[in-house]
């Protein structure tokens, strides 16, 4: 994806439009996540619903999220490969992300990189049908920018078809788009280290009404035993030890903002989603330390800002590849910066791999 990435680059066409490379790029990302087995912690629920459609076929009690059960009903009913519906999910996913991204395909150089070396590729195949939502919600941006409310509503509502959670992002369109933030480095990395701390030190202090609420509503109601959890504070099991992973993700946060005044320098003006693509990247940082103890489940609606750190982090690398053609220290700098990316997905590997159901390492269903 990356070598198809920079040949799209390359031919200079005209950057609103899907050039063969990019359609190749696509098409490369659709087959390795149609045809994966049990890659992504909820895969092999997807492939159960994709067999056997939603709950038996019984779609008299569906309850939004249309698109995505009648294409488990479709399926299922006229016997076709589970593999049909994954690819289409992440067709949507991947095709969403380039459209987004297609005014400045440099991004779509170093995306991969991201992709593959962190954690968001299992997000994508683990939690499937809410980032097919988030990736929807990546394209509405530029009508967010562009004050464009009922184009920016018709693709929240679209995304709301797979996961009706996406609803709640029609709010974001209140976003003050002007507003820059990535000049504001001293204390957004106070509120980023505190945020942190009080995530480590005190996730139980975050359990409030409103939070156990938030859980119920992102679940619709599935998930009510952790619910029932949350109100006993039977969660201790959740608190996650400060590791190579998390490591990963504290330093890939900070990356964000530290570099953020360089970037915003070089395009803030020049790109016109770039503060409010940055802006969501430092919120979903700050959000994850402080939530990621309580629960993964709390996590999930911060989730649909989770492709924004993913950009930001591609465009730094972006800038410091361009940056070395001159300066050593820059290639250096992005060397450090990939290691630091692919030490989570590279641990996750290893502390799973002894595991019988494990879902981390790729493999093929065959």
């Amino acid at each position: 994806m990356h070598n198809l990435g920079a040949e799209s680059v390359a031919l200079r066409k005209d950057p609103y439009k899907i050039d063969i490379k990019l359609w190749l790029y696509i098409i490369f990302f659709t087959l390795i996540c149609a045809l994966r087995g049990n890659t992504g912690i909820d895969t092999m629920t997807y492939v159960h619903y994709f067999k056997n459609g939603f709950y038996g076929g019984n779609l008299t009690n569906v309850n939004g999220e249309w698109a995505f059960w009648y294409l488990c009903d479709f399926l299922s009913s006229n016997s076709i490969h589970f593999f049909v519906g994954l690819g289409i999910c992440a067709f949507l996913q991947i095709f969403f992300i380039v459209k987004g991204l297609l005014p400045y395909k440099v991004l779509l150089v170093y995306f991969p990189i991201i992709l593959f070396g962190g954690d968001l590729f299992l997000c994508m195949t683990g939690i499937m049908r809410q980032m097919v939502s988030a990736s929807i919600f990546l394209f509405a941006t530029k009508y967010i920018v562009d004050r464009r409310f009922v184009s920016y509503l018709l693709l929240i509502i679209f995304a709301s078809l797979f996961h009706y959670t996406a609803l709640g992002l029609i709010f974001l369109f209140l976003v003050p788009v002007r507003l820059d933030v990535s000049n504001l480095r001293v204390l957004l990395l106070m509120i980023y280290v505190l945020c942190v701390v009080v995530g480590d030190l005190a996730p139980y202090l975050l359990l409030s009404d409103n939070v156990i609420y938030t859980v119920s509503f992102v679940t619709n109601g599935q998930y009510e035993w952790f619910v029932d959890m949350l109100n006993e504070g039977n969660t201790a099991f959740e608190i996650k030890a400060f590791g190579p992973m998390q490591l990963s993700y504290f330093l890939s946060g900070f990356a964000v903002i530290w570099f953020g005044p360089q970037i915003g320098r070089k395009y803030g003006d020049v790109m016109p989603q770039f503060k409010l693509w940055y802006l969501f990247a430092v919120i979903y940082s700050c959000l994850y330390f402080l939530l990621c103890n309580i629960s993964h489940l709390v996590l999930r609606p911060i989730l649909y800002l989770q492709l924004f750190q993913a950009i930001i982090l591609s465009l730094i690398i972006a800038e410091f590849v361009r940056r070395g053609k001159e300066r050593i220290v820059y290639r250096q700098a992005v060397m450090w910066l990939i290691i630091i990316i692919w030490t989570s997905i590279t641990w996750n590997v290893i502390k799973n791999s002894s595991l019988p159901d494990e879902f981390v390492t790729y493999n093929f269903f065959l």
